[in-house]
């Protein structure tokens, strides 16, 4: 989801401004169908009931425009799924692991070998666990997506 937000749209402006509030806001849930909506502190000191297509504010309940809460509850919705949604494209794809070697001769080890020696006589010492180690080695840790992506896409700015 792409929120636009503009220097010249004066309402998207604003929205910036609510959102800038969000740690004010009381989430709730109507109890006719469950749908989530916030309360919003609005800027003449009244509370105002709004979600992403609907707010009981004048602006978007007389002007039928969407007001400056809504999108501010956009930007809510999108702040927060990007920060629970790991991005596929964000993290390259891991490099190829190496080939197995022996640890006594260097050579390729052949496949299931776990013990990290080759069944090589001259290698084989006896330590069957010694695979141990090439147990630790094939099932490292992976690590965490890392976020990325944009939150808000700016137009029209100088």
């Amino acid at each position: 989801m792409v929120v636009t937000v503009s220097p010249t749209d004066p309402r998207s402006v604003r929205a910036l401004a609510v959102f800038a509030t969000a740690d004010r806001w009381v989430k709730g849930h109507r109890k006719s169908d469950g749908r989530a909506f916030f309360t919003i502190p609005g800027s003449n000191g009244r509370l105002y009931h709004a979600d992403t297509r609907d707010c009981s504010c004048p602006d978007a309940r007389e002007r039928g425009v969407t007001c400056k809460h809504q999108l501010a509850v956009r930007l809510w919705n999108l702040k927060n799924d990007l920060a629970t949604t790991p991005a596929a494209t964000a993290q390259p794809a891991p490099a190829p692991k190496p080939a197995p070697a022996c640890r006594a001769c260097g050579g390729p080890l052949p496949a299931g070998t776990v013990s990290g020696v080759c069944n090589e006589d001259a290698c084989f010492d006896g330590d069957v666990f010694a695979g141990v180690l090439g147990i630790k080695a094939a099932f490292g840790s992976r690590s965490a997506c890392a976020l990325s992506g944009p939150v808000v896409q700016l137009v029209g700015a100088a």
